[in-house]
């Protein structure tokens, strides 16, 4: 712009000059002059534009260049970075393998310790794993040494009614032992269980007892432990109350509906039995009522005496004998709907409780699991015993719902396989006597 507005000056200045002057000529070489000032000009602006623009693209291409290998530098600080971040996680993982293997470690001498402290072999738990470990397998070696071998000690040990005695003990490994005392000049032998706290008490004596000789089978008569320091228990026989204790309230429901099901089954049967008749003398009743021939006293006592016994019967014989059977059918008709009745009592009530006792079984089984889970929750489960009473609970309910739930559904069946017979009969004489008359 500014070399624009020097060229319009000069311009101005040269035409103000020509007219001033007058003179054509000097006009024309003041203009040639000027023309060729400008000319040389533009060249002049020409060449320091491509010069201009060839510095700006070396320029730009060293810029290109420099960014190029700043990438470069970036992508390669880039991988440094994540193969350091991997190999952080690798070392990471590796401490957090070494940590767990050094308490996997440390767990396993512990509990190496107390396994053998339950062998009366102590050890110092307050040192190394390692030398735990170390003193462990030394004295575990001792220990299997002393698990195969068989010896004759003199030892202290408690006799059946609690009273302590000296004896010799013959020892097999560590899993059991036998005890020969002398009573009144003889020999017994008796089989030794553990006491407690490493001591042995005998719990069976017989002088038939031999520990280097067999059977005739090839078997010993051995009581096997796994440990002195546990005390044996022998089993308690349970009495029925024990038993019914231990199934808690739905227990007692149970038994409940057993017996109420048991009074229904002999109650049913007696009605079924009262009713019943053969199928002999269904075939004969008919046969009696078609021809109805009973004419003198003596065959009508007799035929009295021998159908008025059948309950089923003797309504209808009482009904049938001497009445037009037109007139009699709607007599006949409320009678076997009664006696259907009758014989259908009952019916129902079996089947209910071989349904309901399976049931109160199930819901006595998840009271003593809840009971058990409260027992875990508030102690744990380092006490058997204490768990036992829920466990007990759970499956004496449920033993309790299928004795009486599968005797109810066997029983129910034919009963009413029973009844269904005896209706069929009555109908069968109906539709033979009143309904063919």
């Amino acid at each position: 712009m500014i070399m624009c507005k020097k060229i319009i000056l000069a311009l101005q200045v040269l035409v103000i000059s020509s007219f001033a002057s007058g003179s054509e000529v000097q006009l024309s070489e003041a203009y040639q002059r000027e023309f060729i000032y400008l000319n040389n000009q533009k060249n002049n602006l020409i060449e320091s534009k491509k010069k201009t623009l060839n510095e700006l693209s070396k320029e730009l291409k060293n810029l290109e260049l420099t960014v190029d290998s700043k990438l470069n530098l970036l992508n390669q600080l880039e991988n440094k970075t994540h193969g350091l971040q991997e190999e952080y996680k690798t070392y990471q993982d590796l401490i957090s393998k070494n940590e767990s293997q050094e308490r996997k470690i440390q767990a396993l001498a512990l509990q190496t310790a107390e396994t053998l402290k339950s062998f009366n072999y102590n050890i110092n738990d307050k040192a190394k794993p390692e030398e735990i470990l170390k003193e462990s397998f030394k004295k575990a070696e001792d220990l299997l040494m002393a698990v195969d071998s068989v010896k004759k000690v003199d030892k202290e040990v408690f006799d059946i009614n609690g009273k302590k005695i000296e004896s010799e003990v013959f020892q097999f490994g560590l899993i059991s032992a036998m005890a020969l005392q002398k009573n009144n000049n003889k020999s017994e032998l008796g089989l030794l269980a553990p006491a407690g706290l490493g001591q042995l008490k005998i719990v069976e004596t017989s002088k038939s007892y031999d520990p280097f000789e067999s059977d005739d089978k090839g078997s010993q008569k051995f009581f096997i432990y796994d440990s002195l320091n546990k005390p044996f228990e022998s089993k308690i026989q349970k009495s029925l109350a024990d038993v019914l204790e231990a199934g808690g309230l739905i227990g007692y429901v149970i038994i409940i509906f057993g017996l109420f099901a048991l009074f229904v089954a002999v109650r049913r049967y007696y009605i079924l039995n009262k009713y019943n008749f053969t199928e002999s003398d269904k075939h004969e009743f008919i046969k009696l009522i078609n021809q109805r021939k009973i004419q003198n006293k003596e065959e009508t006592d007799k035929a009295n005496h021998r159908w008025m016994k059948y309950a089923a019967l003797g309504p209808l014989y009482s009904e049938l004998k001497y009445t037009n059977i037109k007139k009699a059918k709607n007599d006949a008709e409320t009678i076997l709907l009664s006696l259907d009745r009758k014989v259908s009592t009952y019916g129902p009530v079996l089947m209910g409780i071989a349904a309901v006792a399976p049931l109160l079984g199930l819901l006595g089984t998840v009271t003593g699991m809840i009971a058990t889970f409260d027992v875990i929750t508030e102690v744990g489960t380092g006490n058997p015993k204490m768990l036992s009473g829920g466990i007990s609970e759970a499956l004496v309910t449920t033993e309790f719902g299928l004795i009486v739930a599968i005797p109810c559904l066997l029983l129910g069946n034919w009963l009413n396989s029973w009844a269904k017979r005896i209706s069929k009969d009555l109908y069968e004489i109906y539709d033979s006597t009143v309904e063919e008359s």
